[in-house]
């Protein structure tokens, strides 16, 4: 038996959570974005061209957290 005061299970997320591009960088993306509603493949290639890390997963799973990856 475990020495805990709750039940409830704790969760299983990290407390901090790594990512690829900044936060810098993630704001870049979301303003082009919604500046130019270009589709994935042609926004990733205008994102690599300034920012050589980024690439076209981690593009879109930036589009998935601000919500924006349906055109």
């Amino acid at each position: 038996m475990k020495s805990r005061d709750f039940v409830k299970d704790k969760t299983s997320r990290p407390k901090t959570i790594h990512y690829a591009l900044n936060e810098t960088e993630r704001e870049i993306i979301r303003v082009v974005r919604t500046l130019t509603w270009l589709e994935l493949d042609d926004l990733t290639d205008s994102i690599v061209a300034c920012m050589p890390n980024a690439n076209r997963s981690n593009v879109y799973r930036t589009l998935v957290c601000f919500g924006i990856n349906r055109v």
